[in-house]
């Protein structure tokens, strides 16, 4: 592995995506959260 070697040849022949949901609504939710202040609250 130091020598330049990889543990992985391929990630496609290890992980197969089943399916991929959007995210645009949490990211919005989160940006207005995070200019607000009040992503502080959900931190911990």
């Amino acid at each position: 592995m130091l020598k330049g070697g990889k543990a992985v040849e391929d990630l496609e022949e290890i992980f197969k995506i089943i399916r991929s949901r959007p995210h645009g609504h949490v990211a919005a939710t989160l940006s207005s959260l995070i200019k607000l202040g009040l992503h502080i609250l959900i931190d911990t």
